[in-house]
């Protein structure tokens, strides 16, 4: 059976329906509309330094949880009430991160393009394809990064979404750009926010895919807005995702060295979750993490094997001296020493 909302709210059918799972193409939204929504987000985040790496585990965390949920009940089944608290958390939490996600990736595009070049033809260029008010708006961004990073929410565009949006993919895309700005890797982050306006991606696809997005010296965690700015453990945590195990990796925050992003409300998730589910495994297998890649393919702190232990001294013996170095049990009751030094007097 597909998702309906139609379908009992205790159930995977309603739930996997809702706004976070549904793609909607919200291309023709006025971005004067788009510019009070962002106006109303700033005004109302308690939260601007959010931290990557915490966010990033809160998403894939609960993504697993409800992809483990998937597997145990069937579309319609009533879900407990633990596993539907679970999913309804998941909701709230991707939601609001997804939201804060798209006004990032939008703004620091924005923000991006004041470093465009030959923007005279670029311009003409795009008021061809859509529109002027887009072209005129594209190469009209101010040099300096904090008025850049307000323009959008306070004085938006006089145009739709969607073709603002098409004009910052071929500004990056097609435009000319110096070194380390701009050009195709923003190109990939302004694609991502494009998918989303036309319908193309969920705003749980959408998520999913920011969080792997980087600029020309790094992940997009940089810029002092919506985020914080990530850290040396970020790419490990997206390394551990791709090999499934978020859940592990927080059960072994500590040892690990990522206590500091792993919250008591990740831990509590996690324990819902293996109550529901209990995993097949509850430690790290490094071996699968470093198997599949990536830029951070071993953990900053992974836990250090034991050394073995340092083999025995050989000591001298006094002459007539004599020394058992073990036994060994040959059948029940015989025991025999397994070898005897003796040095002549």
């Amino acid at each position: 059976m597909k998702p309906s909302l139609l379908a009992p709210k205790n159930t995977l059918a309603y739930q996997l329906a809702r706004p976070l799972c549904r793609a909607n193409d919200i291309s023709s939204v006025p971005c004067s509309e788009t510019g009070k929504v962002f106006k109303a987000f700033f005004a109302k985040d308690t939260n601007p330094g959010a931290v990557p790496e915490e966010s990033a585990i809160t998403f894939y965390l609960l993504q697993h949880a409800v992809g483990d949920l998937r597997k145990k009940f069937h579309m319609l089944e009533p879900l407990p009430i633990d596993a539907l608290k679970l999913i309804e958390t998941y909701h709230a939490e991707a939601c609001a991160l997804a939201e804060r996600s798209f006004v990032y990736l939008l703004i620091i595009c924005t923000r991006e393009m004041r470093h465009l070049k030959s923007s005279a033809k670029t311009k003409a260029l795009v008021a061809g394809l859509y529109g002027q008010q887009a072209s005129d708006y594209l190469c009209s961004i101010p040099d300096d990064a904090t008025t850049a990073m307000k323009t959008f929410p306070n004085a938006p565009p006089n145009s739709t979404l969607g073709a603002y949006c098409q004009a910052l993919c071929y500004g990056f895309h097609k435009g000319s750009w110096g070194g380390g700005y701009g050009g195709k890797a923003w190109g990939s982050i302004a694609d991502c926010m494009k998918s989303y306006v036309f319908g193309e991606y969920t705003p749980e696809v959408m998520l999913d895919v920011s969080f792997t997005l980087s600029h020309n010296n790094g992940p997009i965690y940089n810029k002092g807005m919506n985020f914080g700015m990530y850290g040396s453990y970020f790419l490990w945590v997206l390394d551990v995702q791709r090999s499934g195990q978020i859940p592990q990796m927080v059960h072994q925050s500590h040892e690990v060295g990522m206590g500091k992003y792993v919250t008591d409300a990740h831990r509590a998730w996690l324990q819902t979750l293996w109550e529901l589910c209990p995993p097949d495994h509850q430690e790290l297998d490094y071996p699968k993490i470093q198997a599949l890649g990536g830029k951070g393919a071993i953990a900053p702190s992974k836990p250090k094997s034991a050394k073995p232990p340092p083999p025995p001294v050989a000591q001298k013996l006094p002459p007539g001296a004599e020394a058992w170095l073990g036994t060994v049990q040959i059948m029940p009751k015989v025991i025999l020493k397994t070898l005897k030094m003796q040095r002549a007097a």
